[in-house]
């Protein structure tokens, strides 16, 4: 949970501690997609049929997308574009806006 201080996501409010990661959210995501192979799954069918190119963003602080899952992906579709942001974190958008 420091990571969470660290970027901001928990931090201390006058009422005590305020925190913006939702528990039961964080526990479905572990437990149907983290701690699951349902997204090799989802990218064996988009590889079936891709019209379009596909890219993948990547966040360079406290992302969960190892280099070996990267590999494995474009193992199943090797035109994909990958693109790593390593000064931003979870919410690229937000955290890397100059890029």
């Amino acid at each position: 949970y420091e990571r969470w201080m660290d970027d901001g996501r928990i931090h201390e409010t006058e009422n005590g501690v305020y925190s913006e990661v939702n528990p039961a959210f964080r526990a479905l995501c572990y437990r149907h997609v983290f701690d699951t192979d349902c997204g090799t799954g989802s990218w064996d069918d988009i590889s079936g049929y891709c019209p379009f190119d596909v890219h993948l963003m990547v966040a360079g602080i406290g992302t969960v997308c190892d280099e070996e899952s990267i590999t494995d992906m474009k193992r199943i579709l090797p035109d994909l574009r990958v693109k790593i942001y390593p000064e931003a974190g979870h919410s690229i958008h937000s955290s890397c806006r100059g890029e």
